[in-house]
């Protein structure tokens, strides 16, 4: 439930892909490259055209391509649940051709259709997708995502969908309407069927912070992000670190500096207002949002701060990109800081099945032989893709032997 006196959340703002993902797709599906639009959104294509020429009747295969076509994957990924919450029990998404839809079906649901079509596997923990053609009653349950949230050239479905207020539209439509969400802000896609007549003129996000009231003893005092860090107008910085140090031994820790120690660590108790701002900002980064991050880093926010679980931005690059490594190292932040669960973000991004990210962890001096709380080195994260698909199949399902799901399941089962 909302609070009445909360801010503003960015989420509807960065639930759209970013601007950089936006525009490599656009380009590579207006000169025809399906591929390699997908790979631009952070989807890996486990189809083959030749392959389901050969597996399925002609007016099956010809509307797999269709499809392949014209999809918009940095659209779709608007419509998904934040990467850190997709695991295996969420399910796969199946790309639907209908307005509207169920939002979760059993495979074996009367009515539903059982045509070959596009499927998308979250890879969790990360932003990574995995794009296949399957036939709905392979699987156990899935997701169907209406055709305007997926396909560029479903411009009428996508207006009426919003005109309608269908809840996928719901985050957009309430944010225009209270004034939170500019325009601007928009997909393109989505901006230009809502505003057919309209110029889109993106413009960079302002990122700014009101300091927060903390009853420290007698007094209130205000705690405020400044200079890339989280400061106290009644103590000085040296006085919160000998607090920080001194851990409580000769008595509890003074207020301001026990939030301050609960920023940095995860742990302990925050005010209100400095959890929905850390529950803010680590959503942006989970949506792979490098762009906000920065500017966020930029306008003050303290590059030490962690998630509730513990997890700092040098975690998060896993699913941001290397791009943002060099700055937060040079922040003084180390590449071996673990979480709560002693994870460091060489276990984050083996378990993103990002190589550039652990290459570059491992460039800055990572240390791959450092164990988490299950006795499990970073490497030990990889994805093992055959257990989680079987999870997701049906026992009886038989999808063609040169599939993706043929390879997978027998590899589960030997």
């Amino acid at each position: 439930m909302a609070h009445r006196d909360r801010p503003a959340s960015p989420l509807a703002r960065v639930r759209r892909a970013p601007w950089s993902m936006i525009d490599e797709c656009a380009a590579r599906r207006r000169s025809g490259d399906w591929r390699a639009a997908y790979a631009a959104a952070g989807v890996t294509v486990d189809v083959d055209l030749d392959d389901v020429m050969r597996t399925y009747p002609p007016e099956e295969a010809a509307a797999i391509a269709d499809q392949l076509h014209a999809a918009a994957p940095d659209l779709l990924r608007q419509y998904l649940s934040p990467y850190r919450a997709w695991t295996p029990g969420h399910g796969p998404v199946v790309l639907s051709d209908q307005l509207t839809t169920l939002s979760w079906t059993q495979a074996d649901r009367a009515g539903t259709s059982d045509l070959p079509t596009l499927v998308l596997f979250p890879e969790p923990p990360g932003p990574a997708l995995r794009l296949a053609v399957i036939r709905p009653s392979w699987l156990r349950w899935y997701r169907e995502l209406p055709v305007w949230c997926w396909r560029a050239d479903a411009v009428e479905q996508r207006r009426a969908a919003h005109v309608s207020r269908f809840s996928e539209a719901q985050l957009e439509s309430d944010g225009l309407a209270d004034g939170g969400l500019s325009p601007d802000d928009l997909h393109p896609l989505l901006h230009d069927a809502l505003y057919p007549d309209r110029v889109q003129r993106r413009s960079a996000y302002a990122w700014s912070w009101e300091p927060v009231p903390v009853r420290c003893g007698s007094s209130w005092h205000e705690l405020r992000l400044a200079d890339g860090q989280l400061v106290s107008s009644g103590h000085s910085a040296a006085e919160i670190d000998r607090e920080l140090a001194l851990g409580g031994l000769s008595g509890p820790m003074v207020r301001c500096a026990s939030v301050v120690h609960a920023w940095r660590t995860g742990t302990g108790w925050l005010p209100k207002r400095l959890r929905w701002l850390r529950a803010d900002l680590f959503d942006v980064a989970a949506r792979g949002h490098g762009d906000e991050i920065v500017a966020a880093l930029a306008a003050g926010f303290d590059r030490t701060a962690v998630d509730g679980e513990g997890a700092g931005f040098l975690h998060y690059a896993a699913w941001l990109g290397g791009d943002l490594l060099p700055e937060l190292l040079s922040a003084g932040l180390s590449p071996d800081r673990r979480d709560k669960r002693g994870r460091t973000p060489l276990h984050w991004a083996y378990a993103a099945a990002r190589p550039d990210v652990v290459e570059a962890l491992l460039d800055a001096g990572a240390d791959s032989s450092i164990a988490d709380d299950e006795g499990l080195l970073p490497k030990a994260r990889t994805p093992k893709l055959h257990d989680r698909y079987a999870k997701l199949l049906r026992r009886d399902a038989e999808p063609p032997k040169q599939s993706m799901f043929h390879r997978l399941l027998r590899r589960s089962h030997s």
